[in-house]
């Protein structure tokens, strides 16, 4: 049917060269018909002309951003620096998980760590870098709380310094596969426990719950690792001593008995401390009705 249309139009096409007013007008009409005859994805002009900006992959873009690569430096209370390369997109939780990895900070104590800014604002574990307002050559202060109960107290320093052991800044700014500069070594950190006492005191809430954070509600929870491994997704519970005990006793207490038997550990649940508490008083009364036994 085209080409019959075409054949028809010929002849008028023809006619039009004949007349210089509508030359260019016929020529047009000749070039698109024609080329539709011989051509029909001619007219496609979306198949020809190149795709907008829009129809490309946003992740594109994303990802060319996080290749904008930057340092920051991480500064302990003795002064000491660590240069760590990151992005807009690297988190809090990612910059201790970095420290952590190479040995600057105790793995174990990650959930007691916090950075904060020039303005003395604390990170959140999630949050990012670019949301904090912070980039290139930016630096953060890292805060090492003591756990003393379930509560945070004042900060500690870092650990003396020793010879041999200050950090050194590479000549050269040559990064390993993880993107840390390279020969940089740090003082070493003062372990945070008070001693075994007080460690002990809290060693079930350690073994039963995982580290605290801070949930989107703003409350400082622990998961409970027996509930988080039957259900597949996190169960969290209020960070007191008193909350993750009581939980212990209503869903885990033959576990925790159990495991407290075979570590050695004193029974710190709320029954056990009314059980003590009792034995107790019956022994002091026990102390007081013997001098009157006596002949």
């Amino acid at each position: 049917m085209s080409r019959i249309i075409g054949l028809f139009l010929l002849p008028l096409f023809f006619a039009g060269v004949c007349s210089s007013l509508h030359f260019y007008g016929y020529m047009a009409l000749f070039i698109l018909l024609f080329g539709y005859y011989w051509a029909p994805d001619f007219l496609s002009f979306e198949k020809l002309l190149p795709l907008p900006w829009i129809h490309y992959r946003h992740d594109k873009f994303r990802r060319a951003q996080q290749d904008n690569i930057f340092t920051v430096f991480i500064q302990g209370a003795s002064g000491q620096s660590v240069p760590l390369l990151a992005n807009q997109f690297t988190t809090s939780k990612q910059v201790i998980q970095q420290l952590s990895a190479h040995g600057y900070v105790p793995y174990d104590n990650q959930g007691i760590l916090m950075l904060t800014t020039s303005a003395r604002r604390i990170l959140l574990p999630g949050e990012s870098l670019h949301n904090a307002g912070l980039g290139a050559l930016s630096h953060l202060w890292l805060q090492i709380r003591v756990l003393r109960g379930m509560q945070q107290e004042q900060p500690r320093k870092w650990g003396k310094k020793t010879p041999g052991k200050a950090m050194e800044l590479p000549e050269t700014m040559e990064t390993d596969a993880d993107g840390m500069l390279k020969d940089i070594t740090v003082q070493d950190i003062e372990e945070i426990t008070e001693g075994p006492s007080k460690q002990n005191k809290i060693h079930d809430i350690e073994h039963f719950f995982g580290q605290l954070y801070i949930d989107s509600d703003g409350k400082r929870v622990q998961n409970c690792t027996i509930c988080t491994k039957k259900a597949g997704m996190p169960k969290a519970k209020v960070n007191e001593l008193s909350t993750l005990r009581r939980h212990c006793q209503s869903f885990h207490k033959a576990t925790y008995q159990k495991w407290a038997k075979d570590n050695g550990f004193a029974l710190m649940l709320p029954d056990d401390h009314k059980e003590l508490k009792a034995a107790k008083m019956e022994s002091e009364q026990q102390t007081c009705l013997h001098p009157h036994l006596k002949e």
